[in-house]
């Protein structure tokens, strides 16, 4: 699973869910380790944090944010895209692969 640190966590959920900054992931409860200098997570914590903070805006705004209502399902489409590649990755990691003409195919 790709690693992201907050400057490129902060693009990606300003671009997906709602505009951020990289000072204010700092105080995100995720756990983060030090890659070449930089604090990082997987990507699937931040969007599962930025997911959960979106529910919660929706949640107290009540119907005053219909555009992000709209981004919120569209978003729902990517949960089930993420599902999907952590079970390709959890496939991977068992030893079930082989690699066929340069692409890792995955079998069952």
């Amino acid at each position: 699973m790709p690693w992201w640190s907050r400057k490129k966590a902060a693009e990606e959920i300003s671009e997906r869910y709602f505009p951020i900054s990289e000072r204010t992931l700092l105080h995100w409860p995720i756990a983060t380790v030090i890659l070449n200098g930089k604090a990082c997570a997987e990507d699937t914590a931040w969007c599962d944090e930025a997911e959960r903070r979106l529910q919660a805006m929706l949640e107290n705004q009540g119907g005053h944010l219909a555009p992000l209502q709209a981004a919120a399902r569209a978003n729902a489409g990517r949960a089930d895209a993420r599902e999907r590649r952590q079970q390709v990755a959890e496939k991977l990691r068992a030893g079930k692969r082989r690699e066929k003409g340069g692409e890792v195919v995955v079998t069952t």
